[in-house]
């Protein structure tokens, strides 16, 4: 039964993010229930999640002449997502087997956790886009 409820909240609240065209903040301001709490962390990692596969692409295609590290950068990525996934198991084991163990918060936790490692992994990926290297600066990363 628990599990039924906890689904239909996560449906409801889907349906509360993709009919909601308004700005992240926004939601959060108008989220009165659980559902639409984790309607707008969904939200706030998707938004997180697409800035990430575009920073990704604009890698991709900018060192698009240097294969070492195009494949070092597929591998270094593949890896990221197995430690994000890894660190959200840490912070609520067995939570894909036993969710109603949360109750229906959740979706939020989850969303909110996994938006926040995606927006350090940007900050991180997003050096290989600024060209700028300090003189003197021999251990900044590599850079063509």
């Amino acid at each position: 039964m628990k599990r039924i409820v906890i689904a239909a909240l996560i449906s409801v609240g889907v349906v509360f993010a993709q009919s909601d065209q308004s700005n992240a903040s926004s939601c959060w301001d108008r989220a009165m229930t659980q559902g639409a709490m984790n309607a707008c962390a969904s939200r706030d990692f998707q938004a997180a999640n697409r800035e990430l596969n575009r920073i990704y692409r604009e890698i991709l295609q900018r060192y698009l002449n240097h294969p070492r590290f195009i494949r070092a950068l597929k591998k270094a990525q593949n890896a990221w997502i197995t430690m994000r996934d890894a660190q959200i198991q840490m912070a609520y084991p067995g939570y894909r087997d036993h969710p109603e163990e949360y109750g229906s918060v959740l979706p939020m936790c989850v969303a909110n956790l996994k938006a926040s490692l995606t927006r350090e992994r940007i900050k991180f990926l997003k050096q290989w886009l600024n060209s700028k290297r300090e003189e003197g600066d021999v251990c900044t990363f590599w850079k063509p």
